[in-house]
This record gives structure tokens, sequence and C-alpha cells, in this order.
């Protein structure tokens, strides 16, 4: 690790992290509470030919207001490292990411759970998973639509929550 890194790490690893959205937070925001901790990110597409594999850690900011996401993901031997900020907007009146990442990528999508279904939504990407009865594995499939207009399958995914000795056990 370079000193760069470790400093960076360190840092990361000293902001005061709040336990959960605040309960002032539009409905919206608090459901994605259970979203908080270090999550095991695997994927690959039914045919084989594709595989993602990596982790993301989820953390409330100070203020409780914010959920932010940095995370590293690797497919065919190259790693993507990302960050993104989720808060409410009030304008969309959605959950917005704002996101980038080491790729030169900056961008912004919808994120949100309702019931026990996850839902992603970039502009021409998106998401759709479902929790299992213990809160920690997120099951679902990727979609694309590089035309803008038709929805096709790209991979599925699952998440699962890894242990963390920050993670609110409520």
């Amino acid at each position: 690790m370079t000193t760069r890194q470790w400093t960076e790490a360190s840092a990361y690893e000293a902001v005061p992290w709040a336990a959960g959205p605040a309960t002032s937070a539009p409905e919206e925001l608090r459901r994605l509470a259970s979203l908080a901790g270090r999550w095991r990110w695997t994927g690959r597409s039914r045919t084989g030919d594709f595989a993602v594999e990596g982790e993301t850690d989820l953390r409330w900011l100070p203020g409780a207001h914010f959920l932010v996401e940095r995370g590293g993901l690797e497919s065919a031997g190259v790693t993507n490292h990302s960050l993104a900020v989720t808060g409410w907007d009030k304008q969309r009146r959605d959950c917005v990411s704002d996101y980038l990442d080491s790729d030169g990528t900056q961008d912004s999508y919808r994120l949100g759970i309702e019931d026990k279904e996850l839902k992603i939504n970039w502009p021409r990407v998106r998401f759709a998973g479902r929790f299992d009865d213990s809160g920690d594995v997120v099951t679902g499939t990727w979609e694309s639509s590089p035309d803008g207009s038709r929805w096709q399958y790209w991979y599925d995914a699952e998440l699962s929550h890894l242990p963390s000795p920050w993670r609110r056990m409520d």
C-alpha cells in the first residue's frame, strides 16, 4: 500500500460515520438504511463469458442525510474503483446517487428500496434485485439499453452483507 493509499484509507476510517439515516430524512432515503455496511458483489452472465466481483462499502455521513458508497469491482482482470454519494433530490422527488470512478466516468443514478426490492436505475443500465428473508443477500439482474429504447439482459448479480465492526446491529 502506498503512502497516499494509506492516508486516504485512514481518512475514510476516521470520519465519524452516522449509525443510520436521520429521522428527519424523507421516507425513501430512510429505506436505504439496510444498505449500510460492507457488501461482497458477484456477478456472471448466464453464458459464463462475463464475470464481476468485488466489494462495496456504504456508510452514512455525519448528519445522516447522505449515504456514501466506496467500491472496487473487477471484471476481465481490471479493477474499477468508484465513489457515489446518495441523497434526497427534492426536484426529482427521488434518491439520487452522484457517481464517479477510476475510468473517468461521472454520472448519476436513482437508487431505491420498496418492500424487499432494490432498484438501481442509470440512464441506460438498470438493476432489479430482491432481498432474502435475512436482509443480508440481494439477488437480481442487470439489464442494459445501449440504444435507449429496448432493455436486454446483461448479467445476474448477488450482493452479500459482510461482517463489519461498525455496522449497526439492531
